[in-house]
């Protein structure tokens, strides 16, 4: 991803949702461990959101972005206040932290 972007200019995308909700499959069975209700691959006002994690009544969606590209630039894309967005390298390398950031929201 950073050789295409380094040689050509190409700019990372997100993966496609299928993706995310294998990248995301750890931290769902910890959320669910935790107490959360997790749906997978849910719409959310309109938008295709690969995770959805629910405590009482407060419902975030979860997504993956590529870790080169900045959180801003995708929220304005989406436009979506209860989204959390975490950068794939945090979340290979950090899940307990996403969890606990994910609860700290909920």
């Amino acid at each position: 991803m950073l050789l295409r972007y380094a040689i050509n200019g190409v700019v990372p995308v997100p993966a496609p949702i299928n993706e995310q909700i294998g990248e995301l499959r750890l931290l769902r069975e910890i959320l669910e461990l935790d107490g959360f209700l997790c749906e997978e691959s849910a719409d959310i006002v309109g938008t295709r959101m690969p995770l959805i994690v629910q405590k009482g009544e407060k419902r975030l969606a979860v997504a993956t972005y590529p870790s080169l590209i900045m959180e801003s630039s995708l929220r304005e894309k989406l436009d979506l206040k209860n989204v959390f967005l975490v950068d794939d390298a945090q979340l290979r390398i950090d899940v307990p932290g996403v969890h606990s950031a994910i609860k700290a929201r909920s």
